[in-house]
Order: C-alpha cells, then structure tokens, then sequence
C-alpha cells in the first residue's frame, strides 16, 4: 500500500490496540501469516524522519515488525532487525532492535545537539529497547556502536551507563528526556568507545 502520509504519534498514541488484539488471541493462530507494507513519502509530525516503508508481519499467528525502515534524507535509516511481543502479566510489550545507519553524521550530531569537541566517527548504532503497549513509553535495554569497518565497538562504559538507566522509561511524545539520553551515550563514547 502507499499512502500520502503516515502519522506516527497518531500510531504511538493508540498503541493499547496491540495490547488488545493480543489480549483476545484473535490472530493467534499458527495458520495465519502474511505480510502487510505501507510506504509513505511524508511522516507527519516527525522531525528527524521523512519517510517510510512500514512491514506488519504475521509468521504463524505472531506478529512483528521486522524490516520496517524510517528514512531521514539527512541522517540515514532506521531499520527494525528484530521484534516482538512479549505478554507481562496481561500487559504487552514491543521489544525490538533497532540499527541506525548514518549517512551524515554531521546532521546527526546536529540535530542530537552533541558539541562539536565530542563527536566521533562510527557507522551505525544499535539499540534494543522495550515499549509499553498501554503506556506509550519505552526504556533501552541496550546500545551498540559500529565503527566506519562495520565492526562492533564494545565499551563497558556504555553498557553501564545503559544498565544505570535501566530503569528509566522515556515517553516517545516527550523527546528531550530521551534525546539528552542518547546525548550523555554520545558522550561516554567518545570518551571511552
């Protein structure tokens, strides 16, 4: 399907239905796949993504959203590698990984406001994170670093920072809180990455 335009917090904002299909155990069925893809040249109400291709896929009664790609003509992609649905005490969360490939990592680190003192080269970073169906918030569970070879950076740095966060959820309509998240990572990997 192709459509003028895809409004992301409309979809956000109404996550509980996810909840709610899956509650019902209507399209849980092992016979049950397919493919739904809804590209869109226009995202509404997104600063830092122009367009997408999203992918709802059915594999045998589960649901997922692998390969869904969001596309910023100034950043680069962020692809969905992995995802799926956990249940957590009749409550329903999105767990995902996420890789954001940069294309100019100038404009990234422009638009995440990190000083121009503390900015270093990487190709792409990975985030594996949970979102809440009901709440509409997320916490990251994880954070990868990639260098210009492709190759995994490892920091134990990073990963405590991220482990100290653990706990924290950002709320996807409020992105301050989670963009001076990711400013504080940027930080700590230019210092110890």
């Amino acid at each position: 399907l192709e459509t003028k335009s895809f409004d992301l917090n409309y979809f956000f904002n109404n996550s509980f239905w996810f909840n709610e299909i899956l509650k019902s155990k209507l399209i849980q069925n092992e016979n049950l796949n397919g493919k739904i893809s809804i590209k869109s040249e226009k995202i509404l109400k997104n600063k830092i993504f122009d367009s997408i291709n999203f992918v709802f896929n059915i594999n045998q009664g589960n649901f997922d959203f692998n390969d869904t790609v969001l596309i910023s003509k100034k950043i680069g992609n962020l692809k969905i590698l992995n995802s799926s649905f956990l249940n957590n005490e009749d409550k329903f969360y999105l767990e995902a990984k996420v890789s954001l490939d940069i294309k100019n990592k100038d404009a990234f680190y422009k638009k995440f406001l990190i000083s121009k003192k503390k900015r270093k080269d990487f190709k792409k970073f990975e985030v594996v994170f949970e979102f809440d169906t009901l709440n509409k918030n997320f916490r990251v569970n994880k954070v990868n670093f990639y260098d210009l070879n492709n190759k995994r950076i490892f920091s134990e740095k990073i990963d405590d920072l991220v482990e100290n966060y653990v706990d924290r959820r950002f709320d996807y309509l409020n992105s301050i809180s989670f963009r001076n998240y990711l400013k504080e990572v940027f930080e700590v990997y230019y210092e110890f990455g």
